[in-house]
């Protein structure tokens, strides 16, 4: 029994490792590609927001079921738990990284629109 069980745990180790590297390299290679497509655009562009959203959401069938598999085994094996946290940390970190700038842009704008109107009262 013990030999199974040591066994079974470096099966499971190693498949985590291909589902983790796997989603990871999906996100990373989205975000490159997001970003190599207009770098100077992208921050100040009205449409950011839409343009991330449709190709995360065109994205998602690739790495979605994988992630619907590991939320239903989380309850049952706790490693699945920590994968899942760090698929979902990556996916804010890439979320982040893309929507930073348009969000920073957006508030200085609104920062100086503000500042205009109070001026002007």
């Amino acid at each position: 029994y013990p030999v199974y069980m040591a066994k079974f745990k470096q099966c499971l180790s190693r498949a985590m490792h291909l589902m983790k590297t796997y989603t990871v390299n999906t996100l990373h290679t989205l975000t490159s590609q997001l970003i190599r497509r207009d770098p100077l655009a992208l921050p100040n562009n009205d449409n950011a927001f839409t343009l991330f959203y449709v190709k995360f959401r065109a994205a998602a069938p690739k790495v979605s079921t994988l992630i619907e598999q590991i939320e239903q085994r989380c309850e049952k094996i706790t490693e699945y738990q920590q994968l899942l946290n760090e698929i979902h940390n990556c996916y804010l970190d890439q979320r982040e990284l893309l929507l930073s700038p348009s969000i920073t842009s957006t508030i200085a704008d609104m920062t100086t629109q503000n500042n205009r109107d109070r001026k002007s009262t």
